[in-house]
């Protein structure tokens, strides 16, 4: 392979661009969330060159075993820098939409005496994605569409932990970058 690499330079061509270690698909342990931990949530990032995207499964208990929710995020990726023993990331949001799969949940959301249940949104049905970009699901704020959000990675071996994703959306700068990973793991699927 060296010699290739050094034959290729001499001809005056690039030898081929390896991605970065991050990408592939990363998933989450079934993790405790919500009051006291009383609900579930897995979740699965895929990072390749040009894309960020992520699936969260909420579910019903923390034995995460009835699906309550799934919360889908897109965004556009671009060039992942080094920094010392992190990955910088910049990705802009494309599309953040939740589909309730639980009767109950479609209920909640749509209560009446309930102003900031479901997003700030009433008309929620079972199975139909709706854009929770740009509001309030708490306890979190999700970026509007088109936002340019600053994040960091760090990997150990068949481990990756961001900085903010999923997390935080508030991120809009580089001086607003974090330093330091989340606790939350995500373990190489692919």
């Amino acid at each position: 392979m060296t010699a290739i690499v050094a034959l290729l330079l001499l001809l005056g061509a690039s030898p081929p661009v390896q991605p970065p270690p991050i990408h592939g698909i990363w998933e989450t342990a079934c993790l405790p969330i919500g009051e006291n931990g009383r609900h579930g949530v897995v979740t699965r990032v895929t990072l390749t060159h040009r894309r960020l995207q992520a699936v969260s499964q909420v579910y019903e208990t923390r034995a995460c075993d009835v699906p309550t929710f799934k919360l889908h995020f897109r965004g556009t990726l671009l060039p992942v820098q080094v920094d010392g023993g992190r990955w910088l990331l910049r990705h802009h949001v494309r599309a953040i939409t939740l589909t309730p799969q639980a009767a109950a949940v479609v209920a909640q959301y749509n209560r009446a005496d309930s102003p900031s249940s479901g997003c700030g949104m009433k008309g929620w049905k079972l199975g139909v994605a709706r854009s929770v970009a740009g509001r309030r699901c708490a306890p979190i704020d999700f970026a509007p569409l088109g936002t340019l959000l600053y994040d960091a990675a760090w990997t150990d071996g068949e481990e990756l932990r961001f900085g903010a994703f999923p997390e935080a959306w508030s991120n809009r700068s580089a001086g607003q970058r974090p330093t330091r990973p989340l606790p939350q793991s995500f373990r190489r699927v692919r």
